[in-house]
């Protein structure tokens, strides 16, 4: 298999698993009635757990390797991180895996990324990417206002 194919087959294995992860989330918080903090602490503990047995030895070598300062920055992203999941789960108990996936998880976040790279990385926007931010625009228009 050549590298296009492989990286086309992670992304697809990737993207299923974010499904499966938010059908699964919804089940947990709205269907099973599991706390919100519980279903958003255990997974990232969970996969922390499953690196260090992995590779305990670079795991050890990258801690002892962080410094102080190296610390600090990783405990202020580790609290965004830990918001970031927790509203994400959050917006799946409230709305719902499939409009959840429609606003945050798909074509709304590529949306962010063409107009954050124009705006940081001084990308130009090509005209097809306009109409496509347009278009993104509507479709999440349309699924706010549908109330059913």
């Amino acid at each position: 298999m050549d590298a296009r194919r492989a990286g086309v087959a992670i992304v697809l294995v990737s993207a299923a698993v974010v499904a499966f992860e938010s059908v699964a989330v919804e089940g947990a918080l709205n269907i099973a009635n599991i706390d919100l903090f519980l279903v958003s602490a255990v997974p990232p503990i969970m996969g922390g757990l499953i690196l260090l047995g992995i590779r305990p030895r670079e795991t050890r070598g990258f801690v002892n390797s962080l410094g102080l300062s190296g610390w600090a920055k990783m405990l202020v992203l580790g609290a965004l991180v830990g918001v970031g999941v927790l509203l994400w789960f959050d917006a799946v108990r409230r709305i719902g895996a499939s409009k959840e996936a429609i606003l945050g998880g798909g074509s709304s976040e590529v949306l962010f990324v063409v107009l954050l790279s124009a705006l940081f990385l001084r990308e130009r926007l090509k005209q097809l990417e306009a109409v496509g931010s347009v278009l993104v625009l509507g479709g999440v228009f349309i699924v706010l206002t549908n109330t059913s």
